[in-house]
């Protein structure tokens, strides 16, 4: 990324915190939590990509998983 798109970021990030009505210590800890949120998405998908997870059905072509189809 070049630097017109960090200084937006910059910008966004002022702005977000600026406008923010959240006590300091909540605003970090909600920030904290997203995080770990995006993090555990990002790990499911890498196991679900690589069929890592044993307690999962493979991703075939074609197959609905176990829990989209419980969920049906």
């Amino acid at each position: 990324m070049d630097q017109h798109t960090w200084d937006t970021v910059d910008r966004l990030k002022d702005w977000l915190d600026d406008n923010n009505p959240a006590h300091e210590q909540t605003h970090r800890t909600m920030r904290v939590l997203k995080l770990a949120e995006e993090v555990g998405e990002v790990a499911q998908a890498v196991m679900g990509a690589t069929t890592y997870n044993p307690a999962k059905a493979p991703a075939t072509p074609g197959r609905t998983s176990r829990r989209n189809s419980a969920m049906s």
